[in-house]
């Protein structure tokens, strides 16, 4: 069995201590032949992932390259440090630490890639499976990954590079409602209301309790002008999730629209305590469909230069509508994109 030290990096054959550091080897840090399926290499591209549990520790065919958030070895079935080391070590395999793209962890590097994806992998993957034996297929690890770098892509407003990665991801498995949903807002940015709202249709349809979906397709009603489907699908979306904010916005923006001053104020007040504990941008349209506009030009700056949204959404969002007139909202997003362009002109001239 070969183990590798998490502290000085060394190969070796004895599992108990480091042959280099002599400090103790968790047990859960090895390529053990026994544990894995025949024919099951170490994990790369192209292996499943699986691991097994062996008189208490947990084999993997993951190699044990850094270490971050445990100092006992990498484990599953929980959100802890253990799994998120679990994570980390799968995505350094996939996504090795290249030039000017490393994190520092503790005495080695990661890409930043993969220190951006390992928390997502632990949460989809690991957190809630099997302790004592499970496998991941590798079909499933590509599908996942292309979802991701959709994500990506589509927070860089590379709407056409996100829409071509969802879309692979939906071949690689075509009942994947979370990556037809995302493709959904990938055509809401590109204003493509009729195939935004397909692909939350089919979602729903994929998942009938996939609450941000349906809140999503509330999001695109407003767009579209629709507000009693758009309320409809807020309030469906409230029923499923207590806390899914974006329903929440819709329902208040849809009775201030309607004129229900009894169920808009009720509205508020339900939503005002779930609110505050979430992102400035969505403070900011919360300020905006409450009516306090000086609110929302503060945290909407905020937001802005912090980078939470993409600039994109912040200038179609419906829930700006209310202050959409107001002079300062298009100076505040002219400042930001000329921020933008000065900071993306300045990182070109450094390269």
């Amino acid at each position: 069995m070969i183990i590798v030290c998490a502290v000085c990096g060394v190969e070796q054959e004895h599992a108990d201590r480091c042959v280099e550091c002599q400090r103790p080897l968790p047990g859960g840090v090895g390529l053990s032949p026994g544990a894995r399926p025949k024919g099951v290499g170490e994990f790369d591209e192209g292996v499943d992932l699986v691991w097994k549990r062996i008189y208490g520790h947990l084999y993997t065919n993951v190699r044990w390259r850094v270490r971050r958030h445990s100092t006992s070895g990498m484990e599953v079935g929980y959100m802890g440090g253990g799994c998120a080391d679990f994570a980390l070590n799968v995505m350094v395999a996939l996504y090795p630490a290249g030039n000017d793209e490393n994190i520092k962890i503790w005495q080695e590097h990661v890409s930043w890639r993969a220190w951006a994806l390992h928390q997502d992998f632990q949460v989809k993957f690991l957190a809630s499976a099997n302790r004592d034996e499970g496998r991941i297929p590798w079909a499933k690890i590509t599908e996942w990954i292309e979802a991701q770098c959709g994500e990506t892509h589509r927070f860089m407003e590379r709407y056409k590079e996100a829409l071509a990665d969802f879309t692979r991801a939906n071949e690689l498995d075509e009942n994947d409602a979370w990556a037809i949903a995302q493709r959904g807002v990938t055509h809401l940015l590109m204003k493509r209301y009729e195939k935004a709202l397909a692909d939350f249709t089919r979602a729903i349809e994929l998942d009938e309790k996939y609450a941000w979906a349906l809140a999503s397709r509330g999001v695109t009603y407003r767009l579209m002008e629709r507000y009693e489907e758009a309320l409809a699908d807020s309030v469906s979306a409230v029923e499923l999730d207590a806390e899914e904010t974006t329903a929440h916005l819709s329902i208040i923006a849809c009775y201030r629209k309607f004129g229900r001053m009894e169920e808009y104020q009720r509205q508020v007040e339900i939503a005002q305590s779930i609110i505050e504990k979430e992102s400035v941008y969505v403070r900011a349209c919360f300020a905006a469909v409450c009516g306090d506009t000086e609110n929302t030009f503060t945290l909407l700056r905020r937001a802005l230069e912090g980078k939470d949204v993409p600039i994109d959404w912040a200038m179609m969002d419906p829930d700006f509508d209310w202050v959409r007139e107001d002079p300062r909202f298009a100076t505040l997003l002219d400042e930001t994109i000329a921020l933008l362009y000065l900071r993306a002109a300045a990182y070109s001239i450094a390269d």
